[in-house]
């Protein structure tokens, strides 16, 4: 399977949501305007990326679209020959179809909205932004509306929806999306159990929603991914998880080593991926495949290492090392308990599972 070929550039953390699972909630209260990016320095980032080779440039924040200098930036990206340009957004300002069509006017092919529940009452709530839900859903209509776009969507799962992810798959499949991302909530950075409880889901809870949901829409919506849950609470479904050893090899994800040099510097990258390259427990596999994809592994094997841990259920588990555990602090709250062991000779391929799903084809056609 091929790395993927995006990355995304974070123009700054001003927004206007305030999303109660968001990771810089604290940051977006604060208005601190000081972390958003002066239009020159995204310009500097943005031909910085275009020269590491990749394809795809993907805006993200905070919100991008609050930026008055948005259209001049992606008219920017754009004059540089990316093959496609995408944003990631919360499809309140997108709801007027005028701006919608300046922003694909301008060069802007693929959008990422993030539609957190089948209803106003789930997702404004989570939001905490009244009205929230029907300018993003008349997002998507202005885009259909426009045509010739890709359309994804994200939805956190978190204790407000879980229950109703058939639903969310429902709502996307009636609005025509491409791609549909079920995320589960994880208390790390600003984002804290402890200051909203109520997003709290367990995965053992949610999965079995989950695997309904994919059940009933797998042969409707080209595409569906399930992001940090463990393997063995998927079992069956394995192929639609991307986990931190797989998410390099989604084409709507990130290279994970472009985009740390940019926020972390080339010194600490580096250093990063020198220390998870002596960590990392398949450097033979990885070294036949070449060293820029031992160097996207050895970083995301650190990544990996610092932020998530293993349960005893996970010592003597087949998919240990395939599979990354639980986040530090998710573990810290629910504890291992719920972790299975799954038998059989261990799985070396990052790729084992996900390889077998068409939809991680970024040549692959739409359903729709």
């Amino acid at each position: 399977m091929e790395l993927t070929s995006r990355v995304d550039i974070n123009i700054g953390y001003s927004c206007n949501e305030t999303c109660k699972f968001c990771y810089y909630i604290q940051t977006v209260k604060d208005h601190q305007k000081d972390k958003d990016l002066p239009t020159e320095e995204v310009k500097k980032q943005i031909r910085y990326i275009h020269t590491r080779g990749i394809k795809i440039l993907e805006f993200t924040g905070g919100e991008p679209t609050i930026r008055n200098d948005l259209i001049e930036l992606v008219q920017y990206a754009k004059s540089l020959g990316f093959s496609s340009i995408s944003m990631i957004t919360n499809g309140l300002r997108t709801a007027n179809l005028e701006y919608c069509q300046s922003l694909i006017d301008a060069g802007i092919d693929d959008f990422l909205v993030s539609i957190h529940g089948h209803s106003a009452k789930e997702h404004d709530e989570v939001t905490e932004t009244q009205g929230s839900f029907d300018k993003t859903i008349q997002t998507i209509r202005n885009l259909q509306a426009i045509g010739g776009v890709k359309i994804r969507a994200n939805c956190v799962i978190s204790g407000f929806n879980y229950t109703h992810a058939v639903e969310v798959l429902d709502l996307y499949h009636q609005l025509n999306i491409d791609t549909a991302n079920f995320i589960l909530f994880n208390p790390i950075v600003e984002a804290d159990w402890q200051s909203a409880p109520e997003l709290n889901v367990a995965y053992s809870d949610a999965a079995p929603y989950i695997k309904k949901a994919i059940d009933l829409y797998q042969s409707k919506i080209k595409k569906i991914t399930v992001r940090y849950i463990p393997l063995c609470l998927m079992q069956g479904y394995e192929k639609f998880v991307t986990n931190m050893p797989q998410i390099q090899y989604d084409p709507d994800e990130w290279d994970y080593v472009v985009r740390t040099r940019i926020r972390e510097g080339q010194f600490l990258s580096t250093l990063a991926t020198i220390a998870g390259l002596l960590l990392f427990p398949f450097k033979s596999q990885s070294i036949k495949l070449g060293w820029n994809v031992l160097k996207h592994h050895g970083l995301k094997y650190f990544l990996q290492f610092k932020n998530k841990s293993y349960g005893p259920a996970c010592q003597n588990c087949a998919l240990r090392g395939v599979c990354d555990g639980l986040w530090k602090k998710y573990a810290g709250w629910k504890g291992f308990d719920e972790l299975q062991t799954i038998e059989g000779p261990r799985v070396k391929d990052l790729t084992y599972f996900i390889k077998n799903n068409p939809n991680f084809n970024p040549n692959e056609k739409n359903i729709s």
